[in-house]
């Protein structure tokens, strides 16, 4: 358990959608855009076949195809430790991490540089 985890009303908060999505023959994998909410600011994806560096599945072609319909709409969660991209200057923007969940259809937001969160911050008091 986090520390994090103690705190109430730390719930999901949704900063846009996926407005588009289409299948790209040539890199073998989906094309997507979100649009975020009330900024109107828009950030292009991919999402390749092949083996996932983080969970070491494989994800075969037909299998991503069959997911492009469940793209379309997908709400975009701001990530726990980040902010909020409607509101973060234009170099934040840009560097902003994608993390998508094929098994459950999730998909977030959040910031290349990890701000400190509670955990951290009261782990280094104690080191």
């Amino acid at each position: 358990m986090r520390f994090s985890d103690l705190l109430p009303g730390r719930a999901k908060h949704q900063v846009g959608q996926v407005i588009s999505a289409e299948w790209d023959p040539n890199r073998r994998g989906i094309r997507f855009t979100i649009q975020f909410q009330p900024s109107s600011r828009r950030l292009e994806g991919f999402c390749a076949s092949g083996h996932n560096p983080v969970t070491g599945k494989y994800i075969d072609e037909r299998d991503l195809k069959n997911k492009i319909e469940n793209f379309i709409g997908l709400p975009v969660y701001e990530h726990a430790l980040g902010g909020d991209p409607n509101k973060m200057g234009v170099e934040d923007f840009k560097k902003l991490k994608i993390e998508l969940t094929l098994t459950d259809m999730h998909l977030s937001v959040k910031p290349a540089s990890r701000p400190v969160d509670s955990n951290t911050f009261i782990s280094r008091i104690f080191r």
